[in-house]
């Protein structure tokens, strides 16, 4: 069974401000965060030990949980490096 990704309120509203001057990149974010689902470890991906990740998309940084438990990846970040 495939976890489930599950996006934040506040990972949401910073994608939401970003996606104003920059759609692309945070379409991208989106897509690597929606393919965690199927690799919840891909190349790239760092890990902050207690199951937290950072996963570097472009300009942007996808903060994630692995919830392996419930079967879910939380995103409860989203930053842009510029």
């Amino acid at each position: 069974m495939s976890p489930t990704v599950v996006w934040e309120p506040k990972a949401l509203a910073a994608a939401h401000r970003y996606a104003k001057d920059d759609r692309e990149g945070v379409l991208a974010a989106f897509d690597a965060a929606d393919a965690l689902a199927d690799e919840p470890h891909p190349p790239g991906s760092f890990s902050y030990g207690e199951g937290l990740y950072r996963l570097r998309v472009g300009d942007y940084r996808v903060w994630y949980d692995v919830r392996e438990a419930v079967v879910e990846i939380v995103v409860f970040h989203l930053g842009r490096t510029r």
